[in-house]
């Protein structure tokens, strides 16, 4: 019984052999390969938030009794800032430019944080300076946490300085000589994510 047993296990060793063979060989007739080529450029990619230089750049207008100039300045040929000096002769004299943040790189920003230098209590009976962003709001302070204002990619955005010599309630509030008051303000923007 043993040989016989030993002749039957060789013999389905064998059929089950012959048919994986024979599975093996159908189904190498029914493969087939699909590929994919394809060629990627990707662009560099860059940060670059500046003043819009040129004749869009700026506007400005001014009460006829004052004495105005304002430009941009550059650094590294970039107008990163935007100086100006005015003379204002009298109350109800302003000085107001209008100038572009514009977003030249390939991700939109938002605005975070406006930075403005603070008038003194005695300053402010006299001396009005805000800055007025493009979504309409005007900025008197340092304001933080500015949410919502996004300036896209190839977009950009007004903003406008003014100063003003105001006509203060008391006439005492006015200054008694000459007063140079330095401004300052500072645009903050980030990423988008």
């Amino acid at each position: 019984m043993n040989t016989n047993s030993n002749k039957k296990e060789k013999g389905i060793l064998v059929l089950l052999l012959l048919v994986v063979l024979l599975m093996t060989v159908g189904f190498a007739a029914y493969s087939a390969n699909l590929n994919i080529n394809g060629t990627v450029k990707v662009k560099a990619a860059k940060w670059l938030v500046l003043w819009e230089s040129g004749d869009s750049g700026i506007s400005v207008s001014h009460s006829g009794d004052s004495d105005a100039s304002g430009e941009l300045k550059t650094t590294a040929n970039e107008p990163t800032d935007f100086d100006f000096t005015v003379t204002l002769n009298r109350p109800g004299s302003y000085y107001e430019a209008t100038i572009k943040a514009h977003n030249y790189g390939t991700f939109d920003a938002k605005l975070d944080k406006i930075t403005m230098s603070t008038l003194t209590a005695a300053q402010q009976k006299y001396l009005k300076y805000t800055i007025q962003y493009n979504n309409g709001t005007t900025y008197e302070t340092t304001t933080d946490g500015i949410t919502g204002v996004t300036l896209p990619a190839g977009g950009a955005h007004p903003v406008k300085v003014r100063v003003e010599y105001l006509e203060p309630a008391a006439e005492a509030d006015l200054p008694s000589g000459d007063v140079t008051v330095n401004v300052t303000g500072q645009l903050d923007y980030s990423q988008v994510n």
